[in-house]
């Protein structure tokens, strides 16, 4: 099983090192970099030194648009909103939502540039980052509701056939990326994080043949949810990316951990473990400091998952 982290990270390549470094030293193999749409604007150092330097200390990097358009997970600031209005999402009675549609052209071609900047790179994989339902009913929905059968106004639409459409657009936003990649370069690997409140979408996800790896995150705490949870979402994603012939990936919550509650870290991990996934990232760095995503004592949630890595790697 290959560990992994979430890197929100430094800009500067000598702090990228140092951290990259660390990683690596606690048994990290995979590094998932934070790119926010301002990191390709304004701060492009982590952008692009990211590869060099994760190759050099032998980690794979793969390249996750951070919260892009507003639509996906992660920090939501977006440029691409800000000059495009018409990218909003549309509600049900006309007026604007600021979050992006996936369907939307101009997003896909946005999300297009950046994949083709980190491919110039040499970013190894593509994350697509919990893409989840969005109740638009924008032109571009519209239409491709139609094409897909769908008969009249979205608006109008039974509650079955909407929900089957937006599970339907999760799919395709995720294929139609990852076919993508592939097509600027075979080698490039592909992968999704489908949320365990989107479960509805993950087969069709999963099936996706573009897409090389597939799984979800079981945050327990968040949602409220204990270990047996988190025992059962994973048995069902590994086993779904089986049969799909899949690589699974399945993430580690360290991120608003109450204090006190540290040792769940070193205990999900165990659990998600001993289901066999073919890779365990954590959710994230230094236990999410300095982010409005932070745990209650971030030195000690990072301080449960270099345990539970050391464990893990026996």
């Amino acid at each position: 099983m290959k560990l992994g982290m979430a890197y929100y990270g430094a800009h500067l390549p000598e702090h990228l090192r140092t951290d990259l470094a660390a990683l690596r030293a606690m048994g990290c193999d995979e590094v998932l970099v934070t790119l926010a749409e301002n990191d390709f604007h304004i701060f492009p150092g982590k952008v692009r030194s990211a590869p060099a330097i994760g190759h050099d200390l032998g980690l794979r990097i793969v390249a996750n648009l951070w919260g892009f358009a507003c639509a996906f997970g992660g920090g939501r600031v977006s440029r691409l909103l800000t000059d495009n209005l018409d990218v909003w999402q549309v509600r049900r009675d006309g007026t604007r939502k600021g979050e992006g549609c996936m369907n939307h052209p101009a997003l896909r071609r946005r999300a297009e540039e950046m994949v083709e900047e980190c491919a110039r790179l040499g970013y190894d994989a593509y994350f697509w980052d919990e893409p989840t339902v969005q109740d638009c009913y924008c032109e571009h929905c519209q239409a491709r509701y139609a094409a897909a059968g769908g008969r009249g106004d979205l608006r109008r639409a039974a509650a079955g056939d909407l929900d089957a459409f937006r599970q339907a657009s999760i799919a395709a936003y995720v294929a139609d990326m990852s076919a993508f990649v592939k097509r600027l370069d075979a080698r490039l690997e592909t992968a999704t994080c489908v949320m365990p409140t989107d479960a509805a979408a993950w087969e069709a996800t999963a099936a996706i043949a573009a897409l090389d790896t597939f799984g979800t995150d079981p945050y327990w705490e968040c949602l409220g949810q204990d270990m047996a949870w988190v025992r059962e979402k994973t048995r069902a994603a590994v086993e779904l990316s089986r049969r799909y012939g899949k690589r699974s990936l399945m993430w580690l919550q360290a991120w608003r951990i109450p204090a006190g509650r540290e040792r769940e870290i070193e205990e999900a991990a165990q659990i998600i473990a001993a289901e066999g996934p073919d890779a365990l990232y954590t959710w994230g760095f230094r236990g999410s400091e300095g982010t409005n995503e932070a745990c209650e004592d971030p030195a000690a949630a990072w301080a449960a998952v270099i345990r539970a890595y050391q464990a893990l790697r026996g």
